[in-house]
């Protein structure tokens, strides 16, 4: 029986990342979800993270530490040099003083897990593994194309108990002997609205990069035949072409990054959300956009494109988009936007369902603790 978990990542509260350069909102989200399954679940769950910085010069040259709590769950962030050439020597060896003084501390868990496989993390899991016994679990949310015969995953996975795959497709594929398919969660299943917005507005909030697909979503809002849709606009880390297009396009609104409570708000308004990101793009196979989710909680018409990191079941829960071109999304885009109150009430009941039957968080939290407590299980 798995009881105590000590997870190593960049686990830091939205807020934390919003104030930081190399931090993601959307890595904070998911670790939250996942931890608090894990912890709804009965598990004890300890932390060791380094907060990401820029490389020195355009970082600081050496990162301080510190001691905290992620929503609850007790943090130890390491301190590490930030140089070219020492920084990751140095955040591996931080790290595994972490996890020592966690066996001290609290003794040895019964699993580390860690988000990816980034080469110091990697080396801090297998050490402890191989020297306190410590089964390590490494969950892939994404991943630079698998070269061939899958060697550079098989790479940094090597020492592993198992594999958990955020995405669909690489869960399918890669030559993994243990492996567990776990995308993501909701907290709850909220009820069923009572009034159907009518806005004509399309929020679209994640990052403003190509594996992010904003480009072909403004693209195909030029295309869109619905007479006043507009699109607003949340996140950050787009290049400067596409932070002039956001800017100067008389059909779009670009808010920038927002907190959690004017997202809720935003998504409050919006009558669909959409997320237009491609499956043509290299790296997009080894990711689960995990604001599919986060959207679905909504209940509202979610537009979106549906890479090989989905699972095929979202297909009845979303108005996907026939290609990744921008008239292909553009027609998804219409057909959400047309839908009778009838059909968005069907469409929320069929959301509530597939929320409810294995997408809340705890029930993640579970059967992760369970196929990790049973060796054979695949």
């Amino acid at each position: 029986m798995i009881r105590t978990v000590l997870w190593l990542g960049p686990a830091f509260t939205i807020a934390e990342s919003l104030a930081a350069t190399a931090l993601a909102p959307a890595a904070s989200r998911w670790q939250e979800g996942f931890l608090g399954g894990l912890t709804d679940a009965g598990a004890s769950i300890g932390i060791v993270a380094n907060h990401a910085e820029r490389l020195w010069p355009r970082g600081p040259a050496r990162v301080a530490g510190s001691r905290g709590q992620f929503h609850g769950i007790p943090r130890d962030s390491v301190a590490y040099v930030n140089l070219p050439g020492l920084r990751e020597g140095s955040v591996a060896s931080q790290l595994g003083k972490s996890i020592d003084r966690f066996c001290e501390d609290r003794g040895i868990p019964d699993a580390i897990a860690s988000y990816n496989t980034w080469r110091p993390i990697a080396n801090a899991c297998r050490r402890a593994s191989q020297k306190l016994g410590i089964p390590w679990i490494p969950v892939l949310l994404d991943h630079d194309p698998p070269t061939a015969g899958w060697a550079n995953v098989m790479e940094g996975v090597a020492g592993s108990a198992g594999v958990v795959f955020v995405s669909h497709w690489a869960f399918m594929h890669a030559p993994v002997e243990r492996k567990l398919h776990l995308d993501a969660g909701v907290t709850h299943v909220p009820p069923l609205p009572s009034a159907h917005t009518r806005s004509r507005i399309v929020l679209y909030s994640g990052a403003l990069h190509r594996w992010g697909g904003i480009d072909l979503l403004l693209d195909a809002m030029q295309h869109v035949k619905t007479p006043g849709a507009r699109l607003v606009v949340v996140g950050r880390g787009g290049p400067a072409e596409t932070m002039k297009s956001l800017a100067t396009t008389n059909f779009v609104e670009y808010l920038g990054a927002v907190d959690e409570a004017t997202l809720l708000r935003l998504t409050e308004q919006a009558e669909v959300l959409a997320n237009p990101r491609p499956s043509g793009v290299g790296g997009n196979e080894m990711n689960f956009p995990s604001k599919l989710l986060h959207y679905l909680s909504s209940l509202k018409p979610v537009a979106t494109t549906l890479t090989p990191g989905v699972a095929p079941e979202y297909a009845d829960v979303v108005l996907e988009a026939r290609d990744d071109s921008p008239l292909g999304f553009a027609d998804a885009l219409d057909r959400a936007l047309s839908l009778t109150d009838d059909a968005r009430i069907d469409l929320s009941k069929r959301i509530r369902a597939f929320l409810a039957d294995g997408r809340l968080w705890s029930q993640q939290g579970r059967r992760f603790l369970d196929w990790a407590t049973v060796p054979n299980q695949k």
